[in-house]
């Protein structure tokens, strides 16, 4: 039996350090960026989505430059998206003349209704920053990454023991997506999510075990005792469940 594309990238997620799903989604983002670089940087369409949530967030508008300068040795794409989207912010701006929209009437019943605490209404005035959407790289990967979960559930549900096996010899799911899988596939899969429930379960206590283990030997009584490499390497651990990190990141 063939399998799908998505199946096969989460074969080879869950043999990567870290959360699977999260792994996926980071993945998807830099495809993503690299297609943008390669062929889009010019593309209307791609520009408009761009102006639409006035850039990227943090985490994709580093991404972006650092794949580019990586990969091409210069940020003329970013250069050219940015400098664009800032002529954008320049224009909103200078076009926003909040003294024209704001009465000396408005500001005596806002000061008013400010010494009675009550709040004054919402969207008096517009901000000409708000965005329309939100970052297009964070959609992309999020969708992906939702995808592949529901694979994931899919594949458990159905081929639990070879599934099982594959998902015991990775470092198994982030807190987020675990919740997630709690929040939107617990009817439709619940053979499944009992089985990552279990699983969660068995992995925070072994690590809870071993921080406790690397916790007690920082203690003065117990200084001479020599801290395991599994024992140091429990912490990382536990902060990749609830970050969804590679242990190595830390």
């Amino acid at each position: 039996m063939s399998l799908g594309i998505t199946t096969v990238q989460l074969q080879l997620a869950l043999r990567q350090s870290g959360c699977p799903i999260c792994y996926i989604r980071q993945q998807a983002g830099v495809r993503y960026i690299s297609n943008l670089l390669w062929e889009n940087v010019n593309d209307v369409e791609t520009r408009e989505r761009i102006i639409a949530s006035l850039g990227y967030c943090p985490e994709h508008t580093l991404l972006l430059a650092s794949v580019e300068v990586n990969r091409h040795g210069s940020a003329m794409g970013t250069s050219i998206i940015y400098e664009h989207l800032a002529q954008v912010v320049i224009h909103r701006l200078e076009t926003w003349h909040p003294e024209k929209r704001t009465s000396q009437w408005r500001i005596f019943i806002q000061r008013i209704l400010g010494w009675l605490n009550i709040a004054p209404p919402r969207g008096s005035l517009k901000n000409v920053l708000s965005v329309d959407s939100s970052c297009r790289v964070c959609q992309i990967a999020e969708g992906s990454a939702q995808f592949s979960l529901l694979t994931l559930l899919e594949e458990l549900e159905v081929h639990l023991d070879d599934w099982g096996r594959l998902l015991a010899t990775s470092d198994g799911l982030c807190f987020q997506h675990l919740r997630d899988c709690l929040d939107n596939y617990l009817e439709i899969h619940p053979r499944a999510t009992e089985y990552l429930i279990k699983d969660t379960i068995q992995r925070l206590e072994d690590r809870s075990k071993r921080m406790n283990e690397y916790i007690r030997k920082h203690a003065w009584d117990a200084r001479h005792e020599a801290i395991t490499p599994e024992e140091h390497w429990a912490w990382k651990e536990m902060l990749s469940f609830f970050s969804g990190y590679p242990p190595s990141r830390f």
